[in-house]
């Protein structure tokens, strides 16, 4: 056996043991990594973000606690937000150990309902957050006043008053108050300048005055909050026959009461146009939502039936 035979048989068994020897190095270095990937949950996730607590391999993060304070805040107002974040993440850690204890008895039937309800809701969440986005690009928020008005008379009878309402003025006043006669005077007159001298003699001399012919204003509200039930029951005793617009004075041993009534409308009557105003807005807004998520549901549908990406199969009740 010549030299160079032998070296060749050395390099190759030199070439075996180092191959050899780089598996079992390989093989430990795995198995460690194994080790400590599958056995060492406790260890931090490389991340930059603060933890606050583990359960398993699942991590609660300081910026998933909802809420914040700044510096600015004071002691009393830190310290209850630090017991609520404590509590937070002391009902976070709770809700995991439920979660894994329920997932070890909740099992067959009852775990493919589970899964099956959480899927129809991403389903549904899902596309209601689309229809969403699409409504919030395509919806026309434009409404004509003849729009309005054409669903009002349309719809009268939804907007019938549940409380009496009125337009007018009072002016409830103390008798010793210079010069009580001008305010009957003033009212009377009713134009902008006899109002605007009105209101210049209320704020210094009445206790309570309302001066708007344009507003309505609920009935009862304003008894309750002028405490002024004498004028207001006996306008309510003659409403049906007052004329409008109806102004009366009514006094009792200290007060006189100036209740003047431009148009008044009892329960059950239809509500003022400007009074649901806002409301059929919100109406017709919503209408729109609805016909238009409707046609983007039939849009797709119709997008989709050239390809057969759908089958809708015959559905016989009385097949057996």
């Amino acid at each position: 056996m010549d030299g160079t035979f032998l070296l060749h048989v050395l390099n190759s068994d030199m070439r075996k043991t180092i191959y050899i020897s780089f598996l079992i190095v390989a093989s430990i270095t795995l198995a460690i990594i194994g080790f400590r990937v599958f056995y060492h949950p406790k260890e931090l996730p490389t991340t930059h973000k603060k933890v606050l607590a583990r359960v398993d391999n699942e991590y609660l993060y300081a910026e998933d606690i909802p809420g914040s304070i700044d510096d600015s805040s004071t002691d009393v107002i830190a310290n209850h937000h630090q017991k609520w974040r404590q509590q937070y993440i002391k009902q976070w850690v709770a809700d995991k150990l439920l979660h894994r204890k329920a997932q070890q008895y909740v099992v067959g039937e009852q775990r493919k309902r589970i899964a099956k309800q959480v899927a129809d809701f991403e389903t549904a969440l899902l596309g209601h957050t689309y229809l969403q986005h699409l409504i919030e690009q395509q919806l026309n928020l434009e409404i004509s006043e003849e729009e309005v008005e054409t669903y009002y008379q349309a719809h009268a009878e939804n907007f019938k008053l549940k409380e009496s309402i009125f337009r007018g003025s009072l002016v409830i006043i103390p008798k010793r108050a210079p010069q009580i006669g001008k305010v009957k005077q003033l009212l009377k007159q009713g134009d902008g300048a006899a109002l605007t001298e009105l209101q210049e003699y209320c704020a210094q001399n009445a206790t309570f005055y309302l001066l708007d012919n344009i507003n309505w204003f609920k009935w009862n509200d304003l008894v309750a909050q002028t405490n002024a039930k004498k004028p207001f029951h006996y306008a309510l005793e003659k409403i049906q026959s007052l004329k409008k617009p109806y102004l009366k004075e009514i006094q009792d041993y200290a007060t006189y009461y100036y209740l003047q009534i431009e148009d008044y409308k009892a329960v059950n009557e239809i509500a003022p146009l400007e009074l649901v105003r806002e409301q059929i807005h919100k109406i017709i807004l919503h209408n729109r939502k609805i016909t238009l998520a409707n046609t983007v549901r039939e849009n797709i549908v119709a997008q989709a039936t050239p390809n057969k990406d759908y089958t809708i199969y015959d559905d016989d009740e009385n097949e057996n």
